[in-house]
């Protein structure tokens, strides 16, 4: 593990938490992630949402209001999505890509998930797994669509969260897999200093890919403990 000279992270206790996730990820991919981080002990209550949700025009408003109190654990796109909370922890999220690239890079993910082993409860790959993707793109094409051309367009992670310390104030902290197929770790390394500056605490994992904090999250969780996560008794 990586940790380049860091703010101190502190992460807040006795609050919700809830797990944003990605592009195309279902709530189904998000729930050994949310067992993992509830079984820390710290927080009130821990849920999940997709990028649907948090973009969705019945659901926006109310979940926005909801993580004004939490700490949201991002991953991928949902920091994109995320306008404000107490504190928040992203991981993965994207830098800016090509379409083409974007698309190319898109096709290499799928095998990621042969390179580390998961953890008992993750969900399955396969053809059920893609349909579902399908599934939930098309519950909210519109949504789906703001994906791609808002990382193509210049969205960036690590920017958001170098200029977002109003609207997180109880802490930001970025951890990125060095192996993720997207790039987004080699495109944000050259901002760690300018990010630390700013109060970012930045973690780079190495050999970790886009999606292993969804299979295999008790991992990843002591490879980021003592620094973001507290030390279990």
């Amino acid at each position: 593990m990586n940790v380049v000279e860091n703010p101190r992270f502190e992460l807040a206790e006795n609050v919700p938490c809830v797990v944003g996730l990605g592009y195309t990820e279902r709530l189904r991919t998000g729930n050994l992630l949310a067992e993992s981080l509830w079984g820390l002990g710290c927080f009130s209550d821990i849920s999940v949402v997709t990028s649907n949700e948090l973009d969705g025009p019945w659901t926006r408003k109310l979940i926005r209001d909801y993580i004004r109190g939490a700490v949201v654990v991002s991953h991928s796109d949902a920091l994109r999505r995320t306008p404000h909370a107490l504190q928040v922890l992203a991981f993965d999220p994207p830098e800016q890509v090509r379409l083409d690239q974007l698309a190319l890079r898109s096709l290499k993910i799928a095998g990621e998930s042969d390179e580390f082993p998961h953890e008992l409860g993750a969900h399955k790959i396969g053809l059920g797994d893609m349909v579902g993707a399908g599934l939930e793109i098309c519950r909210s094409p519109l949504t789906n669509a703001k994906t791609p051309l808002a990382i193509a367009g210049g969205f960036s992670g690590v920017r958001r969260l170098i200029e977002g310390a109003e609207d997180f104030p109880e802490g930001r902290a970025l951890v990125h897999g060095s192996e993720d197929s997207f790039g987004f770790a080699d495109l944000a390394r050259p901002h760690y200093e300018d990010a630390r500056r700013a109060g970012v605490t930045v973690v780079e994992l190495d050999g970790v890919y886009h999606n292993e904090i969804l299979f295999a999250p008790e991992d990843i969780i002591n490879q980021l403990t003592p620094a973001i996560f507290p030390t279990r008794s």
